[in-house]
């Protein structure tokens, strides 16, 4: 099965704003966002139900995973009729709340 991500453009620009944050911050490991967010992303591409089920949401069946370094969740939905995944959101956990999806 062939698992196909798409990134809104919500999350686009959450990862350029994200990627950007973390070069000019983070010097001793500049690529680090980038590198996590790849990581997640090959992830999805053979365990798209494995994020954790998000509750709540005007969107269904949400799932989210966490950036193994940097503290990011990508929150995302998996149609397993259509092997597509669909990232929503690149969301700093820090902010105390989620996004609105």
């Amino acid at each position: 099965m062939q698992i196909a991500i798409q990134i809104s453009p919500r999350a686009s620009r959450e990862i350029a704003a994200g990627d950007a944050w973390w070069r000019q911050n983070r010097s001793a490991a500049p690529e680090r966002f980038k590198h996590d967010l790849d990581s997640v992303m090959e992830h999805l591409t053979t365990l798209p139900g494995s994020g954790v089920p998000i509750d709540n949401t005007k969107a269904s069946n949400v799932r989210r995973l966490r950036l193994k370094h940097a503290d990011y969740h990508v929150y995302y939905q998996y149609d397993e009729q259509s092997s597509n995944v669909n990232v929503l959101a690149v969301w700093h956990a820090r902010r105390g709340r989620r996004p609105k999806i």
